[in-house]
């Protein structure tokens, strides 16, 4: 297995890539209404461009063969973020990393507030300002901005993968 930041023994070992879970992403979108007007920093182009290269990196860091997609990269996200790493996970694991990310992403927006970490080590968030709903390719198009913002800064802060 592939490390994507820092040490193989801090970060992502052992994780698994999710398949089906595009309904707990659409219940947290619905649950905070996300709205994906927000300012995003770059052209679509670019933002394609970025996007498909951490495709390629999470890709080749974990041995894969196919392209992670955008549920995957959460859940590695919320693997990263809560640093609960396994060989397996519930369906209910997997809803919860990936609900740990969208925050962690959604975070540096203003929109939600890390308060702290429960006695398993779970991070807890609350909501600081209200989303509007947009349509699911907008919220999709918010994500991927996010994931490459998330990227870009654990590369500065740890290197590529290809320096690991």
């Amino acid at each position: 297995m592939g490390v994507i930041f820092g040490k193989p023994e801090d970060h992502w070992t052992n994780a698994q890539c999710v398949t089906n879970t595009s309904q707990r992403i659409t219940q947290t979108f619905s649950r905070y209404h996300i709205f994906a007007g927000d300012q995003i920093n770059m052209d679509s182009w670019e933002l394609d461009f970025e996007y498909l290269r951490i495709q390629h990196m999470v890709k080749d860091a974990m041995n894969r063969e196919k392209l992670p997609d955008l549920q995957a990269i959460l859940f590695l996200i919320g693997i990263q973020e809560t640093g609960v790493f396994s060989t397996k996970y519930t369906k209910e694991e997997k809803q919860d990393l990936m609900h740990v990310a969208v925050c962690e992403l959604l975070s540096s927006e203003g929109y939600f507030e890390f308060v702290g970490r429960d006695q398993d080590g779970w991070p807890h968030y609350n909501q600081v300002q209200n989303l509007e709903a947009g349509d699911l390719k907008a919220q999709e198009t918010l994500l991927k901005s996010k994931v490459v913002q998330y990227f870009k800064t654990h590369e500065s802060t740890y290197g590529s993968p290809a320096q690991n």
